[in-house]
């Protein structure tokens, strides 16, 4: 159930912080990520019951058919391309895996790589959720915390599985391909051991 609300919160959060503004689209995923954060703080405390399964399913619908995602760029998730070429090579659950990459992602776009999306939609979107779920108000180090603190399992992918994972990634999304536009086989592999080897 942690990894499902995870997997809303990292949907809500690709998809606004690589997007341009958009008024009524951002209200509605600010509003939705509240709700979320909200509804995950309460299972932390009290367990996932019925109720709060339903809110969650809820809130995962609308992340596909509702208003929160309605006009976003089509690829402005980049952490789920780098999530899913990693987690396939190496077998590891894809919500883990992207968690374990956020703090190195938005440590490049908090330093102005405009290619992960844009620093200050980060900040706004991760300040509700640092507030709701009571993590640290910076999203690099929040995320990390974030992380820790839903216990999810901690990875450990081969240096083959890094390198295999770097070169696919590059090769199926990068270039001049729209997901991962102008990212390198360096730059993707460069977040991987930065998340998995402390470089």
């Amino acid at each position: 159930m942690r990894e499902g609300a995870a997997e809303i919160l990292l949907r809500l959060l690709g998809s606004y912080v690589g997007s341009p503004p958009a008024a009524v689209p951002d209200a509605a995923a600010e509003e939705l990520v509240d709700r979320v954060a909200t509804a995950a703080a309460e299972a932390l405390s009290s367990g996932f019951g019925d109720g709060l399964r339903e809110r969650l399913a809820v809130a995962s619908t609308e992340t596909h058919a509702g208003w929160a995602l309605t006009g976003r760029a089509a690829y402005a998730a980049k952490h789920w391309y780098l999530a899913n070429e990693l987690s396939s090579i190496s077998r590891a659950g894809k919500v883990p895996t992207t968690l374990a990459l956020l703090p190195a992602i938005w440590h490049r776009l908090l330093d102005g790589d405009a290619r992960w999306g844009d620093p200050e939609r980060l900040r706004r979107l991760w300040r509700i959720i640092a507030e709701r779920l009571s993590l640290l108000p910076d999203p690099v180090n929040g995320a990390a915390e974030w992380s820790s603190v839903w216990e999810m399992p901690r990875l450990r992918p081969s240096d083959e599985a890094i390198a295999a994972a770097s070169r696919s990634c590059a090769a199926v999304w990068g270039g001049d391909r729209p997901a991962l536009r102008g990212l390198t086989e360096s730059d993707v592999f460069d977040v991987y051991t930065a998340s998995f080897r402390g470089g």
